[in-house]
Parts: C-alpha cells; structure tokens; sequence
C-alpha cells in the first residue's frame, strides 16, 4: 500500500495523503539514521552520504516494486534491487564489517 499509494495520492490533499507523507518522511528518517549509525559505528566509511544513501535506496527499492507490478514480474526486479542494494552497501562498507546483505557474515 504504502509504496503504490503515493502515486495516486500525492497530489491531492487530504489526511490520506498527510499520513502517506508522514509514513514515507518516517521511513526515510529511519534509513538515513540507520546509514549515520553504520558510519559512527566505523561500518561505513566516513565519506558515506547518509541522506544520499537512504534516497537510492529508497529509490532502488520502489523501482522494484512498480517494474514487478507492471510487467507481472515477482523475481527479477526484486532480485536486481538485491543486487544493486548490495552493491552500493559493499562500497560504502569498511572492510571487516559484517555484510549480511550478501548471505554471509
């Protein structure tokens, strides 16, 4: 709901839309706190981009979901965001940090 929801309500106003707002600001507050925890804690390097990272992720995830509604796919585009998730984690990961992401600690 909370990802195919904004495109039909985004622009009109009302408290469907104020709570979609809010869902999705606390969503992205969550992940960038999240990134900025990792690269306090030394798991992502200092040139980590919280804000940026919590955008492209975000931004990888919903891609997904729209290309696996629209083409009746429920594989692939999930399984590309996997890999394109993991991949900016693993450049931003100092090494010997755990990366759960890929399958191995």
């Amino acid at each position: 709901f909370f990802d195919t929801a904004p495109a039909e309500f985004e622009s009109r106003p009302g408290k469907v839309r104020d709570t979609l707002v809010t869902v999705q600001r606390e969503w992205r507050d969550l992940l960038t706190r999240t990134a900025e925890d990792a690269r306090q804690l030394g798991e992502f390097e200092a040139r980590a981009d919280p804000a940026l990272l919590a955008f492209e992720l975000r931004a990888l995830m919903e891609t997904a979901n729209g290309t696996s509604v629209l083409e009746n796919d429920r594989d692939t585009p999930y399984a590309m965001a996997h890999a394109a998730i993991g991949a900016r984690l693993d450049a931003l990961a100092t090494p010997g940090t755990p990366r759960p992401w890929s399958g191995s600690a």
